[in-house]
């Protein structure tokens, strides 16, 4: 019969849950690129690339506030900070500054309305030539998600 040990039971992150990791310091991987290296609350280690969350004001040698994003099939996590300002699910008010053109990550082109916040954050309302918003009138908005701490809205009726 196999031995389960009890340091082993239970320590998987689950997706969409939000954990306190330690950020143990700042690197420079030979990529060229800088990361935070962390720790989770079952002491595993990870990377995250710091040039999305720079203005987050994480420090190292603190405790910081992390959702896991998603699982990807080879079992890789992957992680956003929680935003210092906005809250997915909660409203929040913008107004329109311009239509930008996104690239996705598979090199598909899409339309957003750049929004900007109270607090001078930038967000994307997904385009719809229906809709005519006026530079510089706030509206109230819903953030739907957080990705690379670009925030994504939606239109509330």
């Amino acid at each position: 019969m196999k031995k389960v040990y009890k340091h082993k039971e239970n320590r998987n992150l689950i997706p969409g849950e939000i954990y306190n990791f330690w950020i143990i310091k700042k690197i420079k991987l030979p990529d060229g690129n800088n990361y935070f290296v962390m720790r989770d609350p079952y002491g595993e280690k990870h990377l995250l690339p710091s040039k999305y969350y720079d203005h987050y004001n994480i420090n190292p040698q603190s405790y910081y506030l992390c959702r896991i994003d998603k699982v990807n099939c080879q079992g890789r996590l992957f992680f956003e900070p929680v935003h210092p300002i906005y809250s997915i699910g909660n409203e929040y008010f913008f107004s329109f500054e311009k239509i930008e053109i996104l690239i996705s990550k598979k090199q598909v082109l899409k339309e957003y309305f750049k929004m900007k916040g109270e607090s001078g954050e930038m967000a994307y309302l997904p385009f719809n030539p229906i809709i005519k918003l006026k530079k510089g009138k706030f509206e109230k908005y819903r953030v739907v998600k957080i990705r690379k701490a670009r925030i994504f809205l939606e239109r509330l009726l």
